[in-house]
């Protein structure tokens, strides 16, 4: 008889992954603890995580049906199961919670009943009992209750019972996801050999999955590891190389995310994706594109970018890469041990690695293309510029971002770093001190200190974020404006080596007109101009205009001017023009029926518009010419004629983007910051309707006459560019 499934290493892996100890503690006593708990949520978790979830889905089209889950996590003082338990079992044993449900009776003689344990009681009881007469624990006459919020599937509320209760979410979602959607998705790959494939890499062998989309294979090989795990000793170090492994390495499932939030994902992160089109073939060599994900250096995940269409559509190998974010990638206190850009080293590392062994899965290590978006666009540009990187890749796709963006390049990491050392209790006066007291606390302590320094350090109109990429003296040696207007440094030199393709989104485009009648709403979309040009216009224009003095290799300057049917940033103002931030991501990708609802329709257009921006996306990887081998549907950008592409539903060129704004903020302000700098400033702020100063400048471009919103807006901004401008 045939075993029913088989070839199922990789669950074996998956749950040793979960429930094996990470980090220092490697002890017996945690080995015996996880193994327990591994047991637990198999019988426990799993089935109630699934039981409450399809409930709350149901549910949720009767407003008056409510589901709520709790976690009872006191240890009391008499247990109802006496069985011998073990040092290392922590938490209560099975059943303890009856005796509080029941009333306490249940305790012997000679055990005293705490005032805190009946108090517990006696909330529990109130919980139940209002739960059977209204289907709500909560009650508006029982007092000392916390609120019971309903568990919902986009809210997985419950209430921790303990001496002091607390309402959380997401009960241990890692191993719940693990148990109920993971395992059961590698199960249809146990039941045969024919769905998977081996490589060669070297530092071991990979076993990927072979995948059909229309009837066409892609290989896909997933977390796969490219440096050691970024905890214990390599906690806030450079990456560093990953040991080889004997045996064969299952990469058929993605890997956790970077640290963020505490929701599937891990320190433990620093792997990498590789798509492979139709064979494994070594020739010829395919072009390769590695994408670098956004979330302002702080959030951001690659499980959801599917490189497999975008491979299949341009016969190119597709690798999308995880670096470490937020404190975890950018802490730093700008003295050794502690020079920060982490994550810029990891996204070097992932580099590196594929420029080593892409080869093996039939890629081309002279032929890599960087493309990200935001956070992403901007570090492919800072890779771009870093003087270590020349040779690595030849192209770079900037999709909303580039290496000048202030917001993302900026010296707020300093000040929220000190901050994190307060809130987590490692404010030491030795760096060694700090260092082993940092690397002994759990990532959610880190994350938690992270977060509150945030919160204390951004502010309503900030123009930077909290924690991100600094100028270390090494990977970056000085500003990027700095160094690319000075065309004998060797950043310059580096970036002068590469083509460059550049995107601007669409947001709408009148910087502050003279009305002194306009409606808020007209004010908050003048504000909004101003915010979307200082950020990202004006910092990617500059970008090309620098690298167009670089008379050996190309430029090319793109607006996506659709707004599509669905929008990855769904949140937005009416007043808002044009399309949001991230929109063009999954045109890139080819991921509209993958990304859009149900009950939204994908249509032919924007299929059309999908598939051109991945022939050209595809074709600048091949030939450094979004155009391929002929034609000149998109002119190559210049400083004289400035010619873009509109990608629309359909599409023209055009020049001059915003040519007087971009002036304004790239040499008018530019220079008028130089001179503030030198001098001091007397400003008149209004806080009525316009202002004071420049009433009369009538020219497009000018600030001009605005009211309150907008006035505060710019002088926000003038204060960061005093800051900041270099």
């Amino acid at each position: 008889m045939e075993p029913f499934i088989e070839n199922c290493t990789h669950i074996r892996e998956a749950v040793c992954d979960m429930y094996t100890p990470h980090g220092n503690n490697k002890s017996l006593a945690m080995q015996s603890f996880l193994a327990s708990q591994f047991l637990t949520d198999i019988i426990f978790l799993a089935s109630t995580d699934l039981l409450l979830s399809y409930h709350a889905t149901k549910a949720s089209s009767i407003v008056t049906k409510k589901t709520y889950q709790y976690y009872f996590t006191h240890v009391p003082a008499w247990e109802l199961i006496q069985a011998p338990r073990p040092k290392w079992l922590t938490g209560p044993n099975h059943a303890s919670e009856l005796t509080f449900v029941f009333g306490m009776d249940w305790y012997p003689s000679d055990i005293t009943i705490s005032k805190q344990e009946r108090d517990l009681s006696n909330r529990m009881i109130d919980y139940w009992t209002n739960f059977a007469k209204t289907g709500d624990p909560n009650s508006n006459s029982s007092t000392g209750l916390t609120n019971w919020e309903p568990y919902t599937s986009s809210k997985k509320s419950y209430l921790r019972i303990d001496l002091s209760d607390s309402l959380e979410t997401n009960l241990q979602l890692n191993e719940s996801y693990l148990l109920n959607s993971q395992i059961s998705d590698l199960l249809q790959d146990c039941r045969s050999e024919k769905n998977y494939t081996v490589v060669s890499s070297k530092l071991g062998l990979l076993k990927g999955r072979r995948a059909s989309y229309n009837g066409t294979t892609v290989y896909q090989f997933k977390k796969v590891p490219y440096a050691q795990p970024p905890i214990g000793e390599f906690r806030f170090s450079k990456p560093v190389h990953h040991e080889p492994w004997a045996d064969l390495r299952d990469a058929q499932t993605f890997g956790f995310a970077c640290y963020q939030s505490g929701t599937y994902d891990s320190e433990d992160c620093l792997f990498l994706n590789v798509f492979v089109p139709r064979n494994l073939s070594t020739t010829p060599l395919r072009p390769v594109m590695i994408w670098i994900h956004g979330g302002g250096f702080t959030t951001g995940r690659i499980d959801t970018t599917d490189g497999s269409l975008l491979a299949l559509f341009g016969d190119v190998i597709v690798v999308t890469i995880q670096y470490r974010l937020n404190v975890f990638g950018f802490f730093s206190l700008n003295v050794k041990p502690f020079m920060g850009n982490y994550g810029l080293y990891d996204q070097k590392f992932a580099i590196e690695w594929v420029k080593n062994n892409i080869a093996s899965f039939g890629g081309d290590p002279d032929q890599i293309t960087l493309f990200g978006e935001s956070a992403g666009g901007v570090s492919t540009t800072l890779q771009a510029i870093m003087p270590s990187n020349k040779g690595l890749f030849s192209r770079v796709i900037g999709e909303s971002g580039s290496a000048l963006a202030r917001r993302d390049f900026q010296t707020k990491t300093f000040e929220t770093s000190k901050r994190i050392l307060d809130n987590v209790g490692c404010a030491y006066s030795s760096n060694d001190q700090i260092l082993t007291c940092l690397r002994s606390k759990d990532e959610k302590t880190i994350f938690d200190a992270y977060v509150k320094a945030a919160k204390n350090v951004s502010i309503v109109y900030s123009l930077t974020t909290t924690i991100g990429p600094i100028v270390d003296g090494k990977l970056i040696p000085q500003t990027p404006l700095a160094a690319l207007e000075n065309s004998s440094s060797d950043m310059y030199r580096t970036f002068s080596s590469i083509d460059i393709l550049q995107l601007i989104p669409k947001f709408a485009r009148n910087i502050l007109p003279v009305n002194p009648n306009a409606s808020l709403q007209e004010q908050s979309q003048m504000a909004a101009n101003l915010y979307g040009d200082l950020l990202e216009d004006a910092p990617t224009v500059r970008f090309l205009e620098l690298h167009d003095t670089a008379k050996n290799t190309k430029s090319y300057q793109y607006l996506f001017a659709h707004r599509p049917r669905w929008e990855v940033i769904s949140v937005r103002p009416q007043w808002l023009i044009g399309s949001n931030h991230a929109s063009e991501v999954p045109f890139v990708f080819g991921l509209l029926r993958q990304w859009y609802p149900k009950s939204v329709p994908v249509m032919d257009d924007e299929v059309n518009l999908s598939d051109r921006i991945m022939t050209y996306w595809t074709n600048f990887a091949k030939y450094g010419n979004p155009n391929g081998h002929t034609g000149d549907d998109w002119p190559a950008y210049d400083v004289t004629s400035r010619k873009y592409l509109v990608l629309d539903i359909t599409d023209h060129v055009n020049s001059s983007l915003y040519s007087n704004r971009m002036t304004f903020w790239n040499t008018e302000i530019a220079k008028d910051v130089k001179v503030c700098k030198t001098k001091e400033i007397d400003t008149d702020l209004s806080t009525g309707s316009s202002a004071k100063k420049r009433e009369n400048d009538t020219s497009n471009g000018s600030l001009g006459k605005a009211r309150s919103t907008s006035i505060i807006c710019c002088a926000a901004a003038f204060s960061f560019l005093l800051k900041s401008w270099d």
